[in-house]
């Protein structure tokens, strides 16, 4: 969940904290991604695509995650971007209550997944295909090996991927976190890039430092408001939402002294704002470098998930030569960093909305940056079908990824037809929403 309604009442109260950007204008970033809601957001968008279908091996085993993953990797490294994926360990135990409750909500969602089907109601499939999603153990551990076969730095949290992200960005080992989940804020991530794993949604940029600005608040204070507002790791008081709780935090100053003045009681939430202050997370004083392993991947891709053997040739071929090159970077990148488009109409984007590396950061040791390919551009979406006709739902979820090749800013993307397995149905879509 994160932090409930907050990206919309940023928009609305202080979106000068918020701006679009390109993946081009973030090359040469280093980005710590939170895998799980990479994992999801893949492996939704390709079964919402293929109207429920997952693409499997020859066991049954689901495929998708593994298409997204490998197709966003490409794309990111071809845009000159450094990719850290962080995943989730053990959960801490304020959080049990949290996903206790999402796996009730997720089976009563199949339930009626199930109703929907033998109804043939299309709409109300599509509605509860996202609940139903889960990522496994057995693909977690699919992703990891793919990514250090790649040779994608890989990290395993101690608990919270998004603490564990946030204190990369503290330690200089990364510029920025790529999630959906708006926690990493307040866990003190500096620079929040949302929907970076999608193909068909703008990047959105949170700019931390200018929310609490804009805001008027500290740290401390923006913690307390985002409690308020609905989080993980303890209840929420009914009626408040994000205005409201805004509102009393300018008043009260505090969490504490607003349940004292309301005189009403909030189970758990001293333990939320320790956590959120005192998250454990992994030490690490460097991200080592890793070589691609080709004959591993290979061996990966195409004998363990039957991915087809020339396809992979070429996106293997593909990606070894974008992780190899070095950026070529614009005059801006000699300034500060990469710039940012600022939505229109946004205000408070005074200072050319620049992802900033830490003064005195940490960076991989003798990494190579990498450049932009500008061959082979797709003006055709390729999109994975199989018996049935589906319908284009390019827009249908926040962070859609259908391993897509799009025309987007003149770069080229990978398309699924370029290392699905081959005995699958492809057609050509036209491209939606450019």
């Amino acid at each position: 969940m994160g932090i409930k309604g907050l990206i919309g009442f940023l928009s609305e109260t202080a979106p000068g904290s918020l701006s679009e950007c390109s993946l081009e204008s973030l090359s040469g970033t280093t980005v710590a991604i939170d895998a799980s809601t990479a994992l999801y957001q893949f492996t939704i968008a390709i079964r919402e695509g293929s109207y429920l279908s997952s693409l499997t091996n020859s066991k049954g085993e689901s495929t998708s995650h593994i298409t997204g993953l490998l197709n966003r990797c490409i794309r990111l490294f071809e845009f000159g971007l450094k990719p850290i994926f962080v995943f989730d360990s053990t959960p801490p135990e304020a959080k049990l209550q949290t996903l206790a409750k999402r796996k009730e909500l997720r089976q009563e969602a199949e339930n009626s997944l199930e109703e929907a089907k033998e109804r043939d109601d299309k709409e109300a499939i599509r509605k509860y295909v996202g609940r139903t999603v889960h990522i496994s153990k057995k693909e977690n551990d699919s992703a990891k090996q793919l990514l250090r076969l790649m040779g994608v730095p890989v990290i395993e949290a101690e608990e919270e991927a998004e603490a564990q992200c946030a204190y990369l960005v503290k330690q200089g080992l990364a510029d920025a976190v790529g999630t959906e989940d708006a926690d990493a804020l307040v866990f003190g991530c500096g620079v929040l890039l949302k929907n970076l794993t999608a193909s068909n949604k703008k990047i959105l940029k949170v700019d931390l430092p200018k929310v609490l600005k804009l805001l008027n608040l500290s740290h401390e204070e923006f913690t307390d408001f985002c409690i308020l507002c609905g989080c993980d790791y303890c209840g929420t008081l009914k009626g408040i939402g994000p205005k409201t709780a805004y509102n009393l935090i300018k008043k009260h100053k505090t969490l504490a002294r607003i349940l004292e003045v309301k005189s009403e009681t909030l189970e758990g939430y001293e333990v939320a704002q320790e956590y959120f202050k005192n998250p454990k997370v992994r030490h690490i004083d460097e991200i080592p470098r890793v070589e691609v392993d080709v004959q591993g991947l290979k061996d990966f891709l195409i004998v363990e998930n039957d991915f087809a053997e020339d396809r992979v040739n070429k996106i293997i071929d593909r990606f070894v030569k974008a992780k190899s090159k070095k950026t070529q970077l614009s005059l801006k990148s000699f300034f500060g960093g990469a710039s940012v488009v600022a939505k229109s109409g946004s205000s408070g984007n005074t200072n050319g909305d620049k992802v900033q590396k830490p003064s005195g950061s940490t960076v991989v040791k003798n990494a190579e940056t990498q450049s932009v390919d500008h061959k082979d551009k797709a003006d055709n979406v390729v999109d994975h079908q199989k018996d049935s006709d589906i319908q284009d739902s390019s827009n249908k979820y926040e962070g859609d990824d259908h391993g897509s090749a799009t025309k987007q800013d003149d770069k080229p993307t990978i398309g699924l037809a370029a290392f699905c397995p081959s005995d699958i149905r492809l057609v050509k879509k036209r491209n939606i929403g450019s």
